[in-house]
């Protein structure tokens, strides 16, 4: 395929530590297949400070403006990718999480735009849509109804993202594409040593995360200090932040960052998903975190919430175990007991889990259809 694509974002999506990397995978899957052409980064310098005054009202009413998702900044992205876009010729306009981007683009070239979920499911569910103003939440709705119209394809990776786009915004299910995101690694690990891993002593729970709080470290704790006083010898690795220093003892190792542009800090995280026994993530807010697809890689089962759009990717009693939101730590602590008493069920755990990378978390799989979905749209 010989096309041109311009790929619209105000990001550096060329950066492989932009977006935890997610972007950057996205760049170089479309690059497989077609000549791509980066718009980004924008400088919005001048429409930040523009925006000052509302930031200014929001915070004395005790509110909050998101001036990224607003009327003004979106208008001032029309016109530079405008600029950019009649500085050469493209086929087709790719636009991840871009829909401040495009709201205001006027453009007769097929807009293809991704994005991990709707805004109308991020109020009051993420801490920084949470307590808008009336006038942020119109606008940002606007900006997301008019990307989703002005879209000739819509992939999101989850049905939870899918039945907002439909519900909430009435965008037709035959637009939609559901198309779950890869993991964000150079290379899986042979199949036959993913699949090979047992349950040892320690127990090893591995937590990542650069968000102690919303993905839910204190529960992920205080599970490891339940399983110890059950009887269970366990470890909790927390990786990606550092935790309040009550919640660091003999049982947590804690490795605060990783760095995967550089090979010994993959090397690290590679031997952390082969180590440990499960992912715990008992977050609170989840849209479609990519170290799900990332421990399917690896055959490592999956302890986590039923929320957002994670029951779209870890299958539950099959890749993993979700846990309800309301449920306590007794809840976090009895799914990995049971499962730990259980050697065929977490055995076909890891080999379920292999199997849903293979089948679908991984990128090959993502480029092979929204090649596809290019090739129908020209």
């Amino acid at each position: 395929m010989n096309a041109r694509i311009a790929l619209i974002t105000s990001g550096d999506v060329t950066n492989i530590r932009a977006w935890s990397g997610t972007n950057y995978k996205i760049w170089k899957s479309l690059s497989s297949f077609a000549d791509v052409f980066p718009l980004g980064p924008v400088d919005v310098k001048l429409a930040r400070i523009l925006g000052i005054p509302r930031k200014i009202s929001a915070r004395a009413a005790g509110k909050k403006h998101l001036l990224s998702q607003s009327i003004m900044v979106s208008r001032y992205f029309a016109r530079v990718f405008r600029d950019k876009l009649e500085k050469n010729t493209y086929d087709l306009i790719f636009a991840p999480a871009a829909s401040s981007e495009i709201a205001f683009l006027e453009t007769r070239i097929p807009i293809l735009y991704l994005s991990d979920t709707t805004f109308g499911l991020m109020i009051d569910y993420y801490e920084g849509f949470s307590n808008l103003t009336v006038k942020s939440i119109r606008e940002a709705n606007l900006l997301e109804a008019r990307a989703l119209e002005k879209a000739e394809k819509v992939i999101l990776p989850t049905k939870w993202a899918a039945n907002s786009a439909e519900r909430d915004y009435n965008i037709s299910r035959d637009k939609i594409a559901v198309i779950p995101f890869g993991a964000n690694i150079d290379e899986a690990p042979d199949r036959n040593i993913a699949i090979s891993r047992q349950i040892t002593s320690p127990l090893r729970l591995l937590f990542l995360g650069v968000s102690w709080s919303r993905k839910g470290g204190v529960t992920a704790y205080r599970t490891a200090m339940e399983l110890n006083r059950r009887g269970i010898d366990t470890v909790l690795t927390v990786c990606g932040c550092t935790p309040p220093s009550e919640y660091i003892n003999g049982k947590v190792r804690c490795i605060p960052f990783l760095d995967k542009s550089k090979d010994k800090d993959v090397k690290v995280f590679n031997n952390l998903l082969l180590d440990s026994h499960f992912l715990i993530l008992p977050t609170r807010a989840e849209c479609s975190a990519i170290v799900f697809s990332e421990a399917a890689a690896f055959g490592l089962p999956v302890i986590a919430t039923r929320t957002g759009g994670v029951p779209d990717v870890v299958e539950h009693s099959k890749t993993g175990v979700l846990i309800d939101l309301s449920d306590d730590v007794d809840g976090f602590a009895d799914a990995i007991s049971s499962t730990v008493l259980d050697e065929r069920l977490y055995k076909n755990m890891v080999v379920a889990a292999r199997d849903k990378y293979e089948r679908e978390l991984n990128w090959n799989r993502w480029t092979e259809r929204v090649k596809q979905l290019v090739e129908e749209i020209l």
